[in-house]
């Protein structure tokens, strides 16, 4: 069976039926989307039952940062080709885009300090 409006196939009539609610929403009508594509527009941002607005933590902003600001191919620093990190620019952990970059570890390591401490502790070492 397949449904008429997006042309997508289920393997009973309940499931054509409980699919064809979704076309009803107003919300659906604004959007040319397939269903797929739709469910996940009512569930995003503020609208999400899991939602804590600023309140958000370390995990759960690099997610949003993973979803909404696409990964280049190259370091933006140094501009190799690597494997890339998000890096907060302020250190606040905002949604915003622009408090966001992708490095490579080592970039990323310089610009946190780390890669100092690092290369301190092995001198100290020897």
């Amino acid at each position: 069976m397949k449904c008429d409006i997006c042309q997508q196939n289920f393997i009973n009539k309940k499931s054509l039926s409980n699919h064809r609610r979704w076309h009803d929403l107003p919300e659906y009508k604004r959007f040319q989307e397939s269903y797929c594509c739709q469910v996940s527009i009512f569930n995003k941002g503020s609208k999400n039952g899991q939602w804590v607005g600023d309140k958000i933590q370390y995990d759960g902003v690099h997610g949003w940062v993973h979803r909404n600001f696409p990964k280049p191919k190259k370091c933006s620093d140094c501009g190799l080709v690597k494997k890339l990190e998000a890096a907060n620019k302020s250190g606040k952990y905002l949604r915003d885009v622009s408090d966001w970059e992708w490095v490579c570890r080592r970039c990323h390591m310089k610009k946190d300090g780390r890669l100092s401490k690092v290369l301190r502790g092995l001198r100290n070492e020897n």
